[in-house]
């Protein structure tokens, strides 16, 4: 009998202003309901509180950790900040080494960046719009070099665009079909040995069928 690969699912919402949570928990608990089957599912709710060795001993038993949070003024809120900071400990994630940003000791495990943006879907990778040309990936770059800092691997990243003035119902059926390609792509006996995935965003248009922005029609119809 195989035994499933670990999914640890960290949820850093925070409540703030108009920013209530609510699609991050939804996101979460779409993931949740597509990846059960796959993966042995570990959670936390950063702003529910958590204690440090239990948080480091989940990241030790994941293969594939999961980071679903809102983007708080081009970054990660407050709370996923500080939990990152506490949790990520010397001689647990890292340790020192000749080459600097080598001495990851979670080798072997895979991230995914799931993110929720005010920010349209058409200011990324846009040369005349705010980012100045910049991709989803490059504005998270921070989080990304965090990740590969303790030694993780990325996967594509996942990302809602516009999600204050125009909630598409759609955004969610679009991460259900990003959630249901992963598991296929990263049945954990072959994930390993695949490159990073090429960078994902998602359209925000409501359409008949999902599709990506970037051109490549890899999802179900929504």
């Amino acid at each position: 009998m195989t035994t499933k690969p670990t999914l640890l699912i960290i949820n850093g919402a925070e409540t703030r202003g108009v920013a209530q949570g609510q699609l991050n928990k939804t996101l979460v608990d779409t993931a949740k309901a597509e990846l059960q089957a796959h993966y042995h599912i570990l959670e936390t709710q950063v702003a529910g509180g958590y204690q440090v060795t239990e948080e480091q001993a989940k990241f030790a038993r994941a293969d594939l950790v999961l980071f679903q949070y809102p983007v708080f003024w081009f970054g990660v809120p407050a709370v996923l900040k500080n939990y990152l900071d506490t949790i990520y400990e010397h001689g647990v994630f890292f340790e020192g080494s000749d080459q600097y940003g080598q001495g990851g000791l979670l080798q072997g495990r895979r991230y995914l960046l799931s993110t929720t943006w005010n920010a349209p879907a058409q200011v990324f990778s846009n040369p005349e719009q705010f980012f100045d040309g910049r991709s989803l990936e490059e504005l998270l770059l921070a989080m990304h070099k965090t990740q590969q800092y303790v030694g993780m691997q990325s996967l594509a990243s996942f990302a809602a665009f516009d999600v204050v003035a125009n909630p598409h119902i759609e955004m969610v059926a679009r991460w259900r079909s990003y959630c249901w390609r992963c598991t296929r792509l990263n049945n954990m006996s072959v994930c390993k040995a695949w490159p990073a995935l090429p960078p994902l965003m998602w359209s925000q248009t409501p359409t008949s069928s999902s599709r990506c922005s970037a051109g490549v029609n890899i999802c179900r119809p929504s």
